[in-house]
């Protein structure tokens, strides 16, 4: 068979590899030239930089005795186009389409895509399933899977079997006299990762996942049967307002009563638009990760929680300075421990050369863009293309200065912001055009000195000081701060459920010490680096650990506040900072960040 594929993105590649894999004769098409080149060298695909819908292209790519054309374009237009292309000059028999926007997708435009109209054969529209499959799980929320069929008169539902499921260690048979009036079938068993086709003698096991079909108007008997009997959640605070956030809040406004849903979306404009859209729906304006944001939203009453995104484009570091068609991942350790990280990783890495590891820290450079008016001045300077979300990542956009390279929304201060990644050649370039400051946003270079401060109203730990790697120096010196991840509390990044480099030693580590924030009571000599914490005022109490981070806090009037590792304390509790030879200043046990 012979395939046209318009779209070199990652939905695109990953078709074209299934494809290619099956001795299809496939050809992609993308006026990207970087992706075409890759899936070039790639995959045993031919082929062919253009836009996607021009007659032209589509010619040269085949189309004339294409057996299908697949559009899968970041484009919903272009995709329509190529196949409108496809059907009137080229008379290719079947053509698919991917579509994004819910607004074409609505029952009331059904017939846009007939032959008669717009000649598109199969609708792909993944954020459209995705928020179906997750408008199907609030409305059964024990199950993992639930697939309606026969317009919704059967559903397919998969179920995890617990300690407290009635039905375990049950033949399948005794399921019908059980509950004899229960249109139920057992049709699957994943026991061990392995599939199980189920007969009637064979009995369900604590930690199977089970798929049975019902009758949909039993599920809720089914599911109890099942040891199931969650409530469908009132109260729904959704995560971003893209094509999946804005498509489920729609279907829950339209479908499931009495459901209260909450959408938040970092986006100015998207949130203005996503707000147009939903008459019964609350939109917020702002960083999820924000306190403030989700007690507006209510997060305390909220039964169900759906954090989505709309952003699935799979970008590269441009100009050559990472072109690969394997998965990369960037890491960034701190300046004093690039080596020390290299020398680690080296030890290692598989001898069989799957994994390459690269230093580009001498040719790169990082700037750090924080503040409350960071997205007015780099927008100002990138264009609106480069503005990333928190904590996600993209390869920066053509803008007018050619600048290129990597940039994420982070940063080491608690406010809004982008840390840029250039080669060295263009950051000269970059700072004096952040620094015109053309847009009024007040940018001003600023010392290491008030980012520390920053972090530590923010709470975030310092390499070397509140956490210590021992390749760094005597260990013997510095053993306060040999710490590993579950004594510094870090909120996320550690999984215990699979197997990793120094798993065993982590657990087996005998420490009661963990990583508390300290707030001043009143006011004393501000908490410093190394100052002795005691369980009460006096000097001969219970010594319960030293401080790693301090300093007075401007955001909080200059009130001292601290971090470090204590042993026998509990949130809120009352401890005594030793913050002179004879002052000791009264603190409360808090879990930061300080504001």
């Amino acid at each position: 068979m012979k395939v046209v594929i318009c779209g070199a993105g990652l939905v695109g590649t990953s078709i074209a590899k299934h494809l290619a894999g099956e001795n299809n004769d496939v050809t992609v098409v993308d006026q990207d030239y970087s992706l075409v080149r890759r899936i070039g060298e790639t995959l045993d695909v031919r082929s062919v930089l253009g836009h996607a819908s021009q007659p032209d292209i589509l010619e040269q790519a085949g189309a004339g005795d294409a057996d299908m054309l697949i559009a899968v374009t970041f484009s919903d237009e272009i995709n329509m186009v190529a196949c409108q292309v496809a059907h009137s000059l080229f008379e290719v028999p079947t053509k698919i389409a991917r579509i994004r926007q819910p607004g074409y997708l609505k029952p009331i435009w059904g017939d846009l895509f007939s032959r008669e109209n717009m000649p598109i054969d199969v609708i792909i529209s993944p954020e459209r399933e995705v928020a179906r499959a997750i408008g199907r799980r609030l409305h059964v929320p024990g199950g993992f899977d639930v697939v309606p069929m026969a317009d919704g008169l059967v559903s397919v539902v998969g179920v995890r079997c617990t300690e407290e499921c009635p039905v375990i260690n049950t033949p399948i048979r005794q399921l019908s006299q059980l509950f004899p009036d229960l249109n139920i079938v057992i049709v699957g068993i994943i026991r061990n990762d392995k599939g199980i086709l189920p007969r009637s003698h064979e009995h369900m096991l604590p930690g199977d996942d089970v798929y049975f079909v019902c009758d949909s108007s039993h599920l809720t008997r089914a599911m109890s049967a099942f040891g199931h009997e969650e409530e469908e959640g009132r109260n729904v605070i959704i995560a971003g307002g893209g094509n999946i956030g804005l498509t489920l809040a729609q279907e829950i406004q339209e479908d499931h009563v009495g459901v209260r849903a909450r959408v938040i979306e970092f986006g100015e404009e998207r949130a203005k638009s996503v707000a147009q859209q939903l008459s019964q729906t609350m939109v917020l304006n702002g960083d999820v990760l924000d306190m403030e944001i989700l007690e507006e939203a209510s997060a305390e009453n909220t039964e169900t929680f759906v954090a989505v995104t709309n952003d699935d484009e799979i970008s590269e570091f441009r100009d050559g300075w990472i072109d690969t068609e394997s998965e990369v991942i960037l890491g960034v350790p701190n300046a004093s421990m690039i080596e020390i990280m290299w020398d680690w990783f080296q030890k290692y890495l598989p001898s069989d050369g799957s994994i390459i590891l690269e230093n580009l820290s001498g040719e790169t450079s990082i700037l750090a863009l924080q503040g409350p008016n960071s997205k007015i001045c780099l927008t100002s300077v990138l264009g609106e293309q480069n503005h990333i979300g928190r904590f996600k990542c993209q390869a920066i956009k053509e803008n007018d200065l050619g600048i290129s390279g990597w940039i994420q929304g982070t940063g080491y201060t608690g406010e809004s912001g982008y840390e840029i990644f250039i080669p060295n050649s263009q950051a000269e370039l970059l700072w004096s055009k952040l620094l015109e400051d053309t847009s009024n946003s007040g940018v001003v270079p600023v010392g290491l000195g008030a980012r520390d401060t920053l972090r530590l109203e923010k709470g975030y730990l310092l390499s070397g000081q509140d956490f210590y790697w021992p390749g760094l120096g005597d260990i013997d010196s510095h053993e306060n701060l040999v710490r590993n991840t579950l004594e510094t509390q870090v909120p996320f990044g550690l999984d215990l459920d699979h197997d990793f480099i120094g798993k065993k030693a982590m657990l087996e580590k005998n420490s009661n010490e963990k990583f508390w924030g300290l707030k001043y009571e009143g006011r004393g000599p501000s908490p410093r680096l190394g100052h002795v914490v005691y369980e009460t005022d006096d000097l001969n109490s219970n010594k319960l650990g030293i401080i790693t981070s301090g300093a007075p806090s401007p955001s909080l009037e200059n009130k001292g506040i601290a971090m470090g590792y204590f042993s026998d304390v509990e949130l809120g509790q009352i401890v005594y900072v030793a913050a002179s030879k004879r002052k000791l200043v009264a603190a409360k046990v808090i879990t930061p960040p300080f504001i």
